[in-house]
């Protein structure tokens, strides 16, 4: 429905209960769940959890099972209503912002669909609640570290350092509360991309002089069934993630690059783009 095609609000599909989780194809999706991609190419759902089956309070005071996104999603709201609580136990001075929860959310999904990375059924994966608020954990103990929430101005560039040991694979999530567009004319299919500040992130390694620069994961909506790729920017969403396999991370000085294209644009009153890494 229209209600879930906003770039900015949280998608939840509907997926099987996973009870032990080892591998993508333990995630099954349900026969009814909506799927993407946005007429633009956005990715959609952005994530899925149980919405089957789901054992729940009903209006009358009662027990029942149910099974829908409508299922899902509350599953995640409530969730979230958990992470906050969370962030307050840890520190009860910053409330973070929708697109941090939102970023939080996706960066600690666990693999779903056929293929490697995002797409147009699963979203970013499967929500792992447990992952997130650890992630929220080793933030707080390692002086916040692991979760940024920054701003960029026009034509500004912004850059972190991390030394990384090498073990494992090395991940980084980038999501802004992206300025509305200009309200399109009601058409079938319009291809007009909703993305108005058009932000990028890339990790930049350098070793014995070579550097390599790794790229975000990005989806063909004219062929959605298409595995995603990690060869350019992506242009299309307000979610970006870059993900350096286990394969390829040698340890060392990875620089995460925040960046844009274009000019931004700022709701009134502002004059800067904050974003959540």
């Amino acid at each position: 429905s229209h209600s879930a095609t906003g770039k900015n609000v949280l998608t939840v599909g509907a997926v099987r209960e996973v009870t032990n989780y080892s591998q993508a194809s333990n995630v099954i999706m349900s026969s009814f769940s909506g799927f993407g991609p946005i007429d633009d190419g956005r990715i959609k759902p952005d994530l899925v959890s149980k919405g089957v089956d789901v054992f729940s309070t009903v209006s009358n005071g009662g027990y029942s099972s149910y099974s829908g996104t409508s299922m899902a999603s509350p599953t995640i709201t409530g969730a979230i209503g958990l992470i906050l609580q969370h962030q307050n136990n840890l520190d009860n001075n910053t409330v973070l912002r929708s697109a941090t929860i939102k970023a939080l959310l996706i960066h600690t999904t666990k693999e779903a669909g056929g293929n490697p990375g995002p797409d147009y059924k699963f979203g970013w994966g499967l929500a792992d609640i447990e992952a997130a608020v650890d992630h929220m954990t080793e933030n707080h103990s390692n002086s916040g570290q692991f979760i940024k929430e920054d701003t960029l101005s026009q034509g500004q560039t912004k850059d972190y350092i991390f030394n990384y040991d090498g073990q494992g694979e090395f991940r980084a999530t980038l999501v802004w509360t992206d300025t509305p567009h200009t309200p399109l004319p009601n058409q079938l299919d319009a291809a007009t991309k909703a993305l108005v500040n058009d932000l990028d992130l890339r990790i930049i390694k350098t070793s014995s002089g070579t550097s390599t620069t790794y790229f975000p994961w990005t989806l063909d909506k004219d062929n959605p069934g298409n595995a995603a790729i990690r060869t350019q920017d992506n242009d299309t969403d307000n979610i970006e993630q870059v993900l350096i396999d286990d394969s390829d991370t040698t340890g060392g000085s990875y620089l995460i690059r925040v960046t844009h294209k274009g000019t931004l644009s700022f709701p009134s009153g502002t004059n800067s783009q904050a974003f959540s890494l």
